[in-house]
């Protein structure tokens, strides 16, 4: 499961927001990291959050 008490993440939004990462996937690390159980993407999603944390 993804999100958890207070992320306001909806059930669609998560399918949507998978579906997009899934076309990102990429085998290119941007920093040296040998770990197996790592899924890269490239950063061309962005996302705004309001938290409340900004200020």
């Amino acid at each position: 499961m993804f999100g958890g008490v207070g992320t306001g993440f909806k059930e669609r939004e998560m399918t949507k927001l998978r579906k997009d990462l899934d076309r990102l996937k990429t085998t290119r690390a941007p920093i040296n990291l040998k770990r197996k159980d790592v899924v890269w993407v490239q950063p061309t999603l962005f996302r705004r959050s309001n938290t409340g944390l900004d200020g």
